[in-house]
């Protein structure tokens, strides 16, 4: 598994992972939170992936007090291997 940053080329296949988890809410714009995720802190939006593909996520923010993560998600196909736990100590990290 490899932990890295956000590419523009995992757009399409996290929307798709968050979907699955299910973090998409009616009253969120999952492509908007994105977009100004690009524009401020991009080195924390972390994705996991395994053999080419996006099996993980995790974005975070930090005010310079405090620290929190938004759209922590694992592809339920490869939960119980540590991925989230991975994610999150690597933002950390970061």
């Amino acid at each position: 598994m490899e932990i890295r940053t956000f590419q523009q080329d995992d757009f399409e296949e996290i929307i798709t992972l968050w979907g699955l988890c299910p973090l998409i809410q009616t009253d969120r714009d999952p492509e908007a939170d994105i977009e100004r995720k690009m524009l401020s802190g991009a080195d924390l939006f972390l994705v996991a992936e395994m053999a080419g593909e996006v099996v993980g996520t995790i974005m975070g923010g930090y005010d310079g007090y405090q620290g929190s993560a938004y759209y922590l998600a694992v592809h339920p196909e490869y939960r119980g291997r540590g991925i989230a736990n991975a994610l999150i100590s690597r933002l950390e990290k970061n």
